[in-house]
């Protein structure tokens, strides 16, 4: 039987929000799908409804050929049939159980040489040795979050539901459980759903996309994609699109887009847009290069002159705000920063390959 998750509905809440999807899938075993929007957006509610903890009001949930809601027929199969582990935002520990315990609880009822077998198993697996008889309270925010995630694999899941597994830990905990936790989702060969609001994170964990705003889903599509090419300003906006600029197409000709931006022209590869047409010009920082005097066999096709108006250092990074005829934002690392010797009032060139301008039609 197909592993695949189907699923179009709507939940809402008296006097409270409506959340509605279509048409989310997962993409086949040992992929991460990631929903991805600000706080309020409908994420969680997502998260639960596929679970089974909340109970859509419209819509059909299949599982390859297994039906786990039809609300027009009042089917809904309980969350203990459905095959799904679950890893709430705060963990959901018991404290007073151990860590030993607290894995194996989903296994009560089980033989007893069995569950020890399968406990045994993810204590090693994901580096718990050592912890098995600690209570919740003796644990490092990343260990609770390992024991989270080892008792919602206990049973072996055929999907994984994780809300924002990584926002209660420190941030350099976080960044150093990032890569544990994208190398653990790929070698459970399981489809895996997570909920975040950090880019990073949808990055790094995520194969693919779906942006949630406002309780709608807006957008799905590979990471790269749906953060380089937002469907429509609202997407823009949910991805943080640092350069979302209005501009008027002059000419499109050869698979290129010519458009006037504020006193700028800038060339992008897009599909033709006829002339006269209002759009927004979207950039992300970091495609953005910055040097001083002239390019050196660049393959750029938009070489534009800047000022700088602002430098400001976000730990390793550096966010440079510039002035190229419209509000242009670059993110450079430190040590680029340096050998730039970047100031304020300086003058540079921004760098930026036609297909890395993005348009969205006004």
């Amino acid at each position: 039987m197909s592993a695949d998750l189907h699923a179009t509905f709507r939940k809402s809440y008296p006097a409270g929000p409506r959340i509605e999807v279509e048409d989310l899938k997962t993409a086949g075993p040992g992929t991460t799908t990631v929903l991805f929007g600000a706080s309020g957006s409908g994420k969680t509610t997502v998260l639960r409804c596929l679970a089974g903890l909340e109970r859509p009001e419209q819509g059909i949930i299949r599982f390859g050929d297994e039906l786990w809601l039809d609300a027009h027929s009042r089917t809904m199969l309980p969350p203990q049939r459905r095959g799904v582990g679950f890893v709430p935002q705060d963990y959901a520990l018991f404290p007073h159980l151990s860590v030993e315990q607290n894995i194996g609880y989903a296994l009560n009822g089980k033989p007893r040489g069995q569950r020890q077998d399968r406990v045994r198993q993810l204590v090693e697996w994901l580096g718990l040795l050592g912890l098995e008889q600690r209570r919740p309270r003796e644990l490092s925010g990343g260990e609770r979050q390992r024991v989270a995630l080892a008792r919602a694999l206990v049973r072996r899941p055929r999907l994984l539901l994780l809300d924002e597994p990584l926002s209660a830990l420190d941030a350099p905990t976080r960044e150093r459980l990032r890569g544990d936790l994208r190398q653990w989702l790929k070698a459970l060969g399981i489809p895996t759903i997570l909920v975040t609001h950090e880019r990073t994170e949808a990055l790094a964990l995520g194969d693919q996309l779906i942006v949630m705003d406002a309780g709608r889903a807006v957008q799905q599509g590979s990471v790269p994609e749906v953060f380089s090419r937002p469907a429509n300003l609202a997407v823009a906006g949910v991805v943080s699109m640092e350069t979302v600029q209005p501009g008027l197409v002059l000419e499109s000709a050869q698979g290129l887009v010519t458009v006037a931006a504020g006193q700028s022209k800038l060339i992008s590869l897009h599909p033709p847009l006829a002339a006269g047409t209002e759009v927004y010009v979207c950039i992300r920082a970091e495609d953005v290069v910055l040097v001083k005097g002239d390019p050196v066999r660049s393959s750029s096709r938009n070489a534009l002159s800047a000022v700088v108006t602002a430098l400001s250092p976000e730990g390793p990074v550096v966010r440079v705000g510039l002035n190229c005829g419209f509000a242009l934002t670059a993110l450079l690392t430190k040590n680029a920063c340096e050998q730039l010797g970047l100031k304020p009032g300086d003058a540079v060139l921004a760098l930026v390959k036609a297909p890395q301008i993005h348009l969205i039609p006004r």
